[in-house]
């Protein structure tokens, strides 16, 4: 077994090269292309507004996940498992996927299972029996995903590329984006999957981690670390 020396810069991922676009297509190829980048603006306007909304008036909705004020201080109870890599590859694969889809399914199924058999226990008539739906409709909760800017360096490693140029910094540079779960019971639990995926696949069409990074760093500039 080889050791790691401590003294190395990490390995990081190398990127992959970008088949050369044709020049056929004509027309069409270009209108496609304008309405692409069209949508990603539009995407991080709608995402921009959202993120500033949520900071002044927008909260999620109260659930039994949400604590009362202080409760960062109380006691918590963790609850985790193990599951399998080979199998979360294996819907991977067969979904057209990535891990990440896949994992934030199985984070939306078990809390809206959770959810549901909460609500379940305040009713009278045993809604909390399986099967049953005892979910609020339209319910907002959302998490905070954080998002890599810095770019792949390419086949050159960290040492290589920083002695040909002085532009390489090193540090974090990392944005966040609101990610939406979608709360609900399905009878197929593939379908959390899916709705995961087609989240995912809508954030990145969307620079939202980007002007968040420089909202941040604005707000660094001007109020400092410091919190009273």
């Amino acid at each position: 077994m080889c050791e790691s020396d401590p003294d190395e810069f990490p390995t990081l991922p190398i990127s992959k090269k970008q088949k050369p676009c044709s020049s056929g297509g004509g027309l069409l190829q270009h209108f496609i292309k304008l309405f692409s980048v069209l949508l990603i603006y539009w995407n991080t306007l709608v995402d921009v507004v959202m993120f500033l909304i949520t900071i002044f008036v927008l909260d999620d909705t109260k659930t039994p996940l949400k604590g009362p004020l202080g409760v960062g201080s109380t006691p918590r109870r963790i609850v985790h498992r193990t599951v399998s890599l080979e199998d979360v590859k294996l819907v991977k694969n067969a979904m057209n996927a990535t891990i990440n889809d896949v994992m934030v399914g199985v984070t939306q199924a078990a809390l809206s299972r959770y959810l549901n058999r909460k609500y379940g226990k305040n009713k009278k008539d045993g809604g909390v029996a399986e099967g049953n739906s005892n979910l609020p409709k339209n319910i907002r909760l959302r998490a905070t995903s954080f998002v890599n800017l810095r770019p792949y360096l390419g086949n050159e490693g960290v040492a290589e590329k920083k002695k040909s140029s002085s532009n390489v910094r090193l540090g974090n540079l990392i944005g966040y984006v609101l990610f939406p779960f979608t709360i609900a019971l399905r009878e197929d639990a593939l379908d959390y999957v899916r709705s995961a995926k087609a989240t995912g696949k809508r954030k990145k069409a969307s620079l939202e981690a980007i002007y968040t990074y420089f909202m941040a760093k604005t707000f660094l500039k001007l109020f400092g670390t410091k919190v009273r």
